[in-house]
This record gives structure tokens, C-alpha cells and sequence, in this order.
């Protein structure tokens, strides 16, 4: 209890000392709420829609940015002439986004699981049944329609396979 009524003078004294000494404290969080939380629109923006239009590292970069630049204008009282100090850090946000993102691409695409169990399951044919003069490795569905035992197994792992037909995996 008395931790909790120490915290509370403490708070109190603190907003009464910033009240006289920095009138204009409450406007300034205000403005630096409402200027920081437009620095989120850009990732928000490029993260809709099927293409990503910036990287996670250059949305990350370009929000630590904007917040930071906006403070500065914020606490620092510079001048904009007459412009939001939140637009202007916007700005610097969407230029330090786009350049972490050319700096920094993508990585490439990773095989989808779909992709890999198919190009595992023509490997496991091939083993089997040996190389076809007119099969290459294709994950089509007409490759795995052509061969009939892979059919006759359904969707079992080789596991499974191995111990119905009573070798041991």
C-alpha cells in the first residue's frame, strides 16, 4: 500500500511540475498520438493485396523512422511552416521504407508443401520402379495418373507402405 500511494504522489508531482514548466505538454502528446500513429499507414498499405510492396525490415525501418523524426519535430518545436510535423515525418518514413526494401529484396520463394510432397512423391516412383524413357521429374497430375501403383497406395507415407507390406521401414 504504501508503494502504491509512493507511485501516486510521485505521478502528481511529476505532472505538476511538467504543467508549470512545459505548458504545452498535453498538446504535444497529443500531437505526437495522432502524428505517430499515421507512421503505421504505409506497412499497413503495402501489406494489402497479393504483391507486397515493401519488406518487413523496410516497413519496420521506415515506422522507427517516421516515430523518431516526429518526435523530434514534435518536442523540439522546429519549424515546418505550417506543414504537420506528422506528414513531414510520413514522408521520411515512405522514403527510408523504399530504400530498406531495394537495399534489402526479398529472399526467393520457398517450394510450397504442396510442390514439395509432389516432387518427393516422383523421386519415391522413380526409386521403385526405375527411370521412364519419357518421364522427367514433372509434378503434373498427368505424370501420377500414368502410373498405376502410386495410385493403388493412396496418400500413405512410405512408412505405412513398407509395414502392410511387411518389410520393416
Amino acid at each position: 500500500m504504501a508503494v502504491n500511494h509512493s507511485v501516486v504522489v510521485l505521478a502528481i508531482g511529476l505532472a505538476l511540475t511538467l504543467g508549470i514548466l512545459r505548458p504545452g505538454l498535453l498538446a504535444d502528446l497529443q500531437l505526437l498520438t495522432v502524428s505517430g500513429f499515421i507512421q503505421i499507414v504505409p506497412g499497413l498499405l503495402a501489406a494489402i493485396g497479393r504483391r507486397r510492396l515493401l519488406t518487413a525490415p523496410g516497413a519496420l525501418a521506415g515506422l522507427v523512422t517516421g516515430e523518431a523524426v516526429v518526435t523530434w519535430l514534435t518536442l523540439a518545436e522546429v519549424e515546418t511552416h505550417h506543414v504537420n510535423a506528422g506528414l513531414v515525418a510520413l514522408a521520411v518514413n515512405v522514403l527510408v521504407a523504399a530504400a530498406v526494401t531495394a537495399l534489402f529484396p526479398r529472399p526467393a520463394a520457398s517450394p510450397t508443401m504442396e510442390s514439395t510432397l509432389g516432387a518427393h512423391e516422383d523421386r519415391e516412383h522413380h526409386r521403385d520402379h526405375g527411370p521412364h524413357r519419357d518421364c522427367e521429374l514433372r509434378k503434373d497430375h498427368e505424370f501420377r495418373k500414368d502410373h498405376e501403383p502410386r495410385q493403388d497406395r493412396g496418400s500413405k507415407t512410405r512408412a505405412a507402405m513398407t509395414t502392410e507390406e511387411g518389410e520393416r521401414p
